[in-house]
């Protein structure tokens, strides 16, 4: 982390004709001007190696309303995150920590990028497994990568030392069916019962899913077998879902 950050020119919120707002490295994200309006054309916005200022990112997405691609990556600060953003179709996550995490309103929203989310508790890590579950009621999600997420989910049920174990009550009604979703890959899985439970239900509820590709990480070759085998035996909406451990 840098001493000394550089907030982001006043102006740069009078830019109202802006369509790509590209942020990265010791800058700090501070609350805009009390006339700002909102960024009525921004279509993309990336932000990387940034500090924010109190829950500046959430407010600042909702007054994007044509933005389309959200990209953030290693962002310091960041506690709560509400993405109200109607027209999002791409969204990249890559943070070392997030508090809160709340999809809105993403209804467009047709692929996503889960990599190396690490959170301050496990109630926290619980609601980022519940938000991606709540992706497949509210948007057109087709292709799912996630990396290192799924390890943490599994180790809720395994961590030594812990009073409370954490369970994820997967919902398997219609309203909740992963409609649209063609494509999964799943990064670092260990073949855990939290894990197991999320594989189980986005197979038994993505109706058009093609391929799920799961990368196994730190187990042997015959733990990888009865994983394949456990796999095999779960239910697939789809007919045509072929499912890949590597």
């Amino acid at each position: 982390m840098p001493d000394i950050y550089v907030p982001l020119p006043s102006h740069i919120y009078s830019c109202i004709e802006l369509e790509e707002l590209i942020l990265t490295k010791d800058i700090i994200l501070k609350p805009p001007p009390t006339d700002f309006k909102g960024f009525k054309h921004i279509r993309k916005l990336e932000l990387s190696f940034i500090l924010l200022e109190g829950d500046i990112l959430s407010s600042l997405i909702a007054n994007c309303p044509k933005l389309s691609v959200l990209i953030l990556k290693d962002l310091s600060n960041l506690n709560n995150l509400v993405i109200d953003a109607p027209k999002l179709e791409s969204m990249s996550l890559s943070v070392s920590s997030v508090g809160l995490l709340k999809l809105k309103n993403v209804p467009n929203l047709a692929r996503t990028i889960w990599d190396s989310i690490s959170t301050t508790t496990d109630r926290k890590t619980t609601e980022i497994a519940d938000a991606i579950k709540h992706l497949s009621a509210s948007c057109e999600l087709k292709s799912l990568p996630l990396s290192s997420l799924s390890s943490k989910v599994g180790r809720l049920l395994r961590r030594p030392n812990q009073n409370v174990e954490v369970e994820h009550n997967y919902n398997y009604e219609n309203n909740l069916k992963l409609g649209n979703l063609v494509e999964l890959d799943i990064k670092g899985v260990t073949g855990s019962n939290a894990e197991l439970k999320f594989i189980k239900y986005v197979l038994s509820s993505s109706i058009v899913l093609r391929k799920l590709t799961i990368k196994v990480r730190g187990i042997d070759d015959v733990v990888e077998l009865k994983l394949q085998r456990e796999l095999n035996a779960f239910q697939r909406a789809s007919p045509k879902a072929q499912i890949i451990v590597s």
